[in-house]
């Protein structure tokens, strides 16, 4: 999905309660898509996770250059969310990661 030859700064909203990650089992039900995570952390992109909170958002997607969103994820955030991460963020590439059909979703 995002080649390794220029780093990326991918920041992630999911879950992030601290008994949901304990183990990989919880991780993967927690955040579907953490295998992704990993692989683009191993060819060098940097990742970070947190839960989207409002107090948090703008701090959490600045000088982002991708988001991804899990799906599961999108009902708890503030109603404008995508406008404050894309006043913030670097680059504008926003993903939504769709539970069921484990699919990205881009949404800019």
């Amino acid at each position: 999905m995002i080649p390794p030859s220029v780093q990326r700064n991918i920041a992630v909203i999911a879950f992030t309660e601290p008994i949901a990650l304990i183990d990989l089992k919880t991780i993967n039900s927690s955040i579907p898509f953490f295998g992704l995570l990993l692989g683009m952390a191993y060819i060098g992109h940097v990742v970070w996770v947190f839960e989207g909170h409002p107090s948090a958002l703008a701090a959490g997607c600045r000088g982002a250059d991708v988001l991804i969103v899990d799906g599961g994820m999108v009902p708890f955030l503030q109603k404008d969310w995508l406008d404050v991460v894309s006043s913030v963020m670097r680059n504008k590439e926003v993903y939504v990661h769709d539970r069921e059909t484990y699919s990205l979703q881009k949404l800019t």
